[in-house]
């Protein structure tokens, strides 16, 4: 009973422990719960507006690094664009209050423009161009960058950016080949996913090429609080530099070409002029001349509205690629397609002898220019001294022996009459055959038999740009193949690696025999070297030139009035240095076809000497 008693009591006494440490447990996790309960309460309750304020302001901004815009090269490797650092001022054109006077007069001081000069900048980016961003100055000064920073909160709407703006060195009639970088507008945004702030090739190489020049832009992310301090940057997309360009231009052919035909525009008072050599067996575009021309570092360094209004108020048209987009008769450099249609239809052969005299059709009657009588002559002294009646009566053996005018078609079309010729360049214009259709369409009359005659020398509705009719002779100089004309030779990447190699590009084939190409081309030879030749002017000229000459009459309207006169063209080929060339010359009302002879003449003593 005793011992019992006993082992109870020390049983009792091994169970105490564990209790305590069941209470002690318990009461470290109210404690916990507590002070868990207490932060909370203080950071929900007692800081919480504060945590959410800080929260909420940690902010993370994407910045678009700009891909280094690719060079433009020669082909002698003479750069003709490139990139320069800068610094410029441009206005966002939703933000911008035009109607506040303080803002502009302050704007204006720091800057050194007129107001009124802003405000048209402004107005022609918002009305005509739909740009939600326009620069108002590519290249201020450092000292001027530093003013209108420090005082842009007074100018909501202007900012300004460390940038690269576009430099064009060689300038000599080189702006409508190279054209210009510019602001983008809202069509380009939607057409290119680009963003407001972007600059994008306007015309010319700088618009046709302008994804492969411009390259990918990357980003860069930096993550700031509520006091500016950057908390994470990072770059999560890197820029990738645009691609090189090589041109098949000749920058010393440009210079002299250009320069030859300024001097013969103005010595002839021509309203206009171009002039186009390419290599005949390529279609690489050597050099490409319009007269008039302009500067194309005007459009990227913020072009003024005196300066922009200048060029579009100006009647000769400065801005337009006369090479691509002129449309106009071709007068005789017309005939030697009208010889090869004829010869290759058997109208005639290389024997055929036509008098010379007029030829009088019912309402029609065509003589000689200035009445003058040829005698009689086969169809290479018909092309050598431009026989207005020898090529309107092939035009009737080809209506008797074939199919008339639709043979003729049938030739001038694979010549590429009536059809662009998908030159790189923007703006190309595919000119016009005559045609019954056509005239159907543009008179309202039918086709008559003078018609043809009339399309034989170049008149009427037959109309064809300069690089259409280089084009065809250099089908001639090669017997038959038709090159399209380009201008880039290759692309390359920032390291100079090739990425793509232009090559020489066949579009068609004119189903002409050599032999009559041969006829053709001595026919040209004789214009140069033959007795009373069209061409004569090249007499004597090295590099063994052959031509065709031709005077175009035609009527323009200019502003509401209507201009008359004739265009003189030239058209032919020569050799150098074991390569064929091709060239036209045109000068838009400057006369007669002899008129244009000079600049192929000056251009080749040139190149020998």
């Amino acid at each position: 009973m005793t011992r019992h008693i006993i082992e109870t009591i020390t049983d009792d006494k091994q169970v105490a422990p564990s209790s305590w440490r069941l209470l002690f447990i318990m009461i470290t996790l109210i404690l916990m719960m507590g002070f868990l309960l207490t932060n909370l309460f203080d950071l929900q309750i007692v800081s919480g507006k504060e945590n959410l304020i800080r929260a909420t302001n940690i902010s993370q901004n994407k910045n678009i690094l700009r891909a280094s815009r690719g060079v433009i090269y020669d082909e002698n490797g003479e750069i003709l664009a490139k990139n320069i650092p800068a610094f410029s001022v441009y206005i966002k054109t939703k933000e911008f209050d035009l109607e506040d006077e303080n803002k502009l007069n302050l704007l204006s001081t720091i800057l050194e423009i007129d107001k009124e000069d802003i405000v048209g900048i402004v107005e022609v980016a918002i009305e005509d161009e739909r740009k939600p961003v326009v620069t108002i100055d590519a290249d201020i000064s450092f000292e001027k960058y530093i003013s209108l920073t420090e005082r842009l909160d007074e100018l909501y709407g202007v900012y300004t950016e460390e940038t690269a703006i576009r430099q064009y060195g060689q300038n000599t009639g080189m702006a409508h080949i190279l054209g210009y970088v510019g602001d983008i507008n809202e069509g380009e945004i939607e057409q290119t996913g680009l963003d407001q702030n972007a600059k994008i090739g306007k015309e010319g190489i700088e618009k046709q090429y302008d994804q492969a020049l411009r390259g990918t832009d990357g980003t860069e992310v930096k993550k700031t609080d509520l006091e500016d301090k950057i908390l994470e940057e990072y770059i999560s997309a890197s820029p990738q530099e645009g691609s090189n360009l090589y041109l098949t231009i000749d920058s010393n052919w440009q210079k002299k070409l250009y320069e030859i035909l300024e001097k013969q525009v103005d010595v002839t008072d021509s309203f206009a002029g171009v002039a186009v050599i390419m290599e005949s067996r390529t279609g690489e575009i050597k050099a490409m001349a319009n007269v008039p021309s302009y500067d194309n570092n005007l459009f990227t360094e913020g072009i003024s509205v005196k300066d922009f209004t200048a060029l579009m108020n100006d009647e000769r048209t400065p801005l337009l690629n006369r090479s691509i987009a002129l449309q106009l008769p071709t007068g005789s450099t017309f005939k030697p397609m009208v010889a090869a249609a004829a010869l290759e239809e058997g109208a005639i052969t290389p024997s055929t002898q036509f008098q010379s005299g007029c030829v009088e059709l019912p309402l029609y009657k065509l003589c000689e220019a200035d009445n003058a009588y040829l005698g009689t002559m086969t169809v290479v002294e018909g092309l050598g001294r431009s026989s207005n009646v020898f090529f309107c009566k092939t035009a009737l053996a080809l209506t008797e022996k074939a199919d008339g005018i639709r043979s003729l078609i049938k030739y001038t079309d694979q010549f590429g009459i009536g059809k662009k010729t998908g030159i790189d360049l923007p703006g190309e214009q595919a000119g016009t055959m005559a045609s019954p259709e056509l005239k159907e369409e543009k008179v309202g009359e039918p086709w008559y038999l003078a018609d043809i005659c009339n399309t034989a020398i170049g008149q009427g509705l037959v109309t064809a740009t300069p690089i259409q009719m280089v084009t065809m002779v250099s089908a001639i100089a090669n017997e038959g193949v038709i090159y399209k004309p380009h201008l880039v030779s290759k692309i390359t990447d920032q390291t100079g690696k090739e990425v793509e190699i232009i090559a020489p590009e066949v579009l068609s084939e004119v189903s002409v025999s050599k032999e009559n190409f041969r006829t053709i081309r001595k026919g040209m030879k004789y214009a140069v070297n033959g007795y009373r030749g069209s061409a004569t002017a090249l007499k004597n000229s090295p590099g063994n030139p052959y031509a065709k000459t031709g005077s175009a009459d035609a009527t323009e309207y200019r502003n509401g009035k209507k201009v008359d006169g004739a265009h003189s063209w030239a058209i032919g080929g020569f050799e150098y240095e074991g390569k064929d060339y091709s060239f036209v010359i045109h000068l838009q009302e400057g006369g007669r076809g002899y008129k244009s002879m000079p600049v192929i003449r000056d251009f080749l003593s040139w190149l020998y000497r």
